[in-house]
């Protein structure tokens, strides 16, 4: 969804460097889409000059460069199989940054369970439309990672387009409800 509203916003922009913005975001992001072969992949959708940095308790670390990164991800293969990352939400997008809540989910080798690690990750995109950074943020810390959504994105005027969070109305009541029938599998609350 994300790639392909990012090709409809290059579509709705009159030629210019906002558009060509708009439409490299949209193939990074497809790259990221079909990054399930491996990280490796992803080293066209990278700058050169990445940087990651994490701000959950339990794995901060920062990383510096796209080999860094890919390395990175590398090693997720090393202790987790069937690995995913599933962003279930777009908290806050703008030309040039996403804010997303992601689940990721694998099998530890060691042991064999299956886990689940929700989180949110913020994405930040150079102007050749690769990933020029990436924070980390405990599930619970949306407030925070908001704070630096709007932080990162503080240069941007209303002419790019920015789009805001959601706020709560009969919409998303809705999608909740149907949500929580469907994951209680209740034909019932369903009709």
């Amino acid at each position: 969804a994300r790639v392909r509203l990012f090709e409809r916003y290059a579509e709705l922009l009159p030629e210019g460097p906002e558009r060509t913005h708009a439409a490299a975001v949209a193939r990074s992001l497809e790259v990221f889409r079909r990054s399930e072969t491996g990280p490796d992949r992803l080293v066209a959708a990278l700058a050169p000059d990445f940087e990651g940095v994490d701000h959950r308790h339990l794995s901060s670390h920062t990383l510096r460069g796209a080999a860094a990164y890919i390395a990175h991800l590398h090693a997720w293969r090393e202790v987790a199989d069937d690995l995913v990352f599933r962003e279930r939400d777009v908290l806050a997008l703008a030309p040039r940054a996403m804010l997303v809540a992601t689940l990721h989910t694998g099998t530890a080798r060691n042991g064999g369970g299956a886990y689940e690690r929700p989180f949110l990750t913020l994405l930040v995109l150079d102007e050749g439309g690769r990933l020029a950074r990436a924070e980390w943020f405990d599930d619970d810390r949306a407030a925070e990672a908001l704070a630096r959504f709007d932080e990162l994105t503080a240069g941007d005027t209303p002419r790019t387009g920015v789009v805001r969070r959601v706020e709560p109305n009969a919409a998303t009541a809705t999608a909740e409800r149907f949500g929580a029938a469907v994951a209680a599998r209740d034909l019932d609350a369903l009709a």
